[in-house]
Formats: C-alpha cells, sequence, structure tokens
C-alpha cells in the first residue's frame, strides 16, 4: 500500500510510535482523525508523494502506537479526555507558526449542523494560529474514502 515509503517505530519517554515515511522535498505531515489510522491516506498519497516528503504518523494508542504507559487505550483517548491535559496547559499560549488548512465536512461542521451552532472550528483554530485557510467539503465523515480528488485539490491548492 505504501510503496517507496518506509516505516518507522519512534520510541518516546512517553510512547512508541509508528509512521510511514516516504522522501521527496519538503516535509508534509498528515495526521489523521479519530478514529482512522496512517492508511487514510492511501488515495490522497499518491497526489503529494512526488513533490513532499511525507510523514504519516498513527496518533498515540491508534494504529501501530503504544498506548501510554498508565494503560489507557484510545477508548479512553480524546483530545482534553484527560492524558494529555497536563501537556496541553503547558502548550496553552503556544501558536502555530506555519500556514494551517481546515479542511471539514459540510454535513458534521457546517453553519446547520450541531457542532457548527455549539461553537465555530475556524475561529478555534485561529485562536492557535496566524494563518488558517478553511474550506467546507461535501461528504458525511470520511473525505479521505469519501471525497479523495476533491481533498487532494484543497491541498495542492493550499500548499502552492
Amino acid at each position: 500500500m505504501f510503496d517507496g515509503f518506509e516505516a518507522r517505530r519512534i520510541d518516546t519517554d512517553r510512547a512508541a510510535i509508528f509512521l510511514q515515511f516516504g522522501e521527496t522535498g519538503p516535509s508534509l505531515l498528515l495526521l489523521h482523525g479519530f478514529p482512522q489510522t496512517h492508511p487514510m491516506w492511501y488515495e490522497t498519497l499518491a497526489g503529494l508523494a512526488e513533490r513532499y516528503t511525507l510523514i504519516c504518523p498513527d496518533l498515540r494508542c491508534y494504529g501501530a502506537c503504544s498506548n501510554p504507559p498508565d494503560g489507557n487505550n484510545r477508548e479512553g483517548y480524546r483530545a482534553a479526555a484527560g492524558i494529555d491535559l497536563e501537556p496541553d496547559r503547558a502548550d496553552a499560549a503556544a501558536r502555530i507558526a506555519c500556514p494551517l488548512l481546515l479542511l471539514w465536512v459540510l454535513v458534521l461542521w457546517g453553519v446547520g449542523s450541531v457542532a457548527g451552532k455549539l461553537f465555530d472550528p475556524l475561529a478555534v483554530w485561529r485562536e492557535k494560529a496566524g494563518v488558517v485557510t478553511e474550506e467546507a467539503l461535501d461528504g458525511s465523515h470520511f473525505l479521505p474514502g469519501e471525497r479523495p480528488q476533491q481533498e487532494l485539490a484543497a491541498l495542492k491548492e493550499f500548499l502552492d
């Protein structure tokens, strides 16, 4: 599936992280969402691998990565659900220095959706990053599987 990529395991003091690494040009980190793993990017990789060094890790507790030392598994691992609260507090004032692309599914995050009525994801990310570009794509939940060509086009436009 990941022809031309090298599988790597990086051991840290908090977890072992698994990733696929393909080296060509400038680095591009592709992070998956819940509950996927790095193969979610498979349909998108071919369109990016010729120009970029792609780094596709599994997030901690997903795929081939380890669970935290306390044994929590991904069922207990959610953003701000406990195991990362201390590092989150330490990084609270930090800002993302590079441009950020927020791709989101219109049905799930649009103005008329439940999430869209509760908060503004774009505003949340703008608190953390200086330059935020956003694009809403049609889909139900899983953009890489449902709309890989739209996702790839949005990524290429953002990166050019």
